[in-house]
């Protein structure tokens, strides 16, 4: 939305764009500012290629030039490493870093003939992980060693990578709001040697991530970053015709 605002055309990429055989009010939102919308499920082969596709009638049609692809989507789940099931840890990675990577191989050939460049929006707890999101953390390493060498590896062909870290905003996003649902998933799985030791440690920790407003309001509404200078930075890595490998 920030980037249609200054005159770009916009196509993005949306998981979800209906909500039980309604209408998407977020997508809907976005349309109305003038972005196109395309379902896109970053784990799925077929979703990518469609959106591929979707890329490529667009610029034919338009006579436009794809100058970027912003790799924003992504996942967290707290909850301690022990606690974590093997498919909530395969979830972060195959969403985090493996659909980053899937999408991006699909977009490379139309990148590359336009010169076009990566945006990777990366954590800063890749270098500095935090307890409690430590599966989150390695796959947000992994994209970050991935965009470094990536970088060197399209530099020759006139493609630009940047990593952009933002900073936190959890309560301005909604990349919690299937929290309550993980701790359940964790509790079910959770072996009795296991409930034994963590005792009622597990249910504060919780219940405190599952009350705390991470993932409030109303998810009919964008929402829209308090932190204007997020911003500012996003327009360098984003425009700069000289780009720095990273911004934060």
């Amino acid at each position: 939305m920030h980037c249609r605002a200054q005159g770009a055309t916009v196509l993005a990429g949306v998981r979800e764009t209906a909500v039980v055989l309604k209408p998407n009010a977020v997508v809907e939102s976005l349309k109305d500012r003038g972005v196109i919308v395309h379902q896109l499920d970053i784990t799925s082969e077929e979703s990518v290629r469609e959106f591929g596709e979707k890329v490529k009638q667009l610029s034919e049609e338009r006579q436009l030039a794809l100058r970027a692809l912003v790799n924003n989507a992504g996942v967290m789940v707290f909850g301690e490493f022990e606690w974590q099931t093997q498919e909530l840890a395969e979830y972060q990675l195959s969403v985090n870093l493996l659909g980053t990577m899937r999408i991006t191989r699909e977009l490379m050939p139309i990148i590359r003939r336009n010169g076009g460049r990566i945006v990777v929006v990366s954590s800063h707890c890749a270098a500095d992980p935090l307890p409690g999101i430590s599966v989150y953390a390695a796959t947000k390493a992994a994209l970050h060693a991935w965009a470094t060498a990536l970088r060197v590896e399209v530099g020759k062909y006139g493609v630009n990578v940047v990593s952009f870290i933002p900073g936190g905003f959890i309560s301005e996003s909604n990349i919690m709001r299937r929290q309550r649902l993980h701790f359940d998933e964790m509790e079910r799985h959770m072996s009795d040697e296991a409930k034994r030791f963590y005792g009622d440690y597990f249910t504060r920790y919780a219940e405190y991530f599952s009350q705390a407003d991470l993932s409030s309001g109303n998810q009919d509404n964008i929402k829209v970053l308090s932190n204007s200078r997020i911003y500012e930075t996003f327009d360098s890595a984003l425009l700069e015709v000289h780009p720095s490998a990273v911004y934060r």
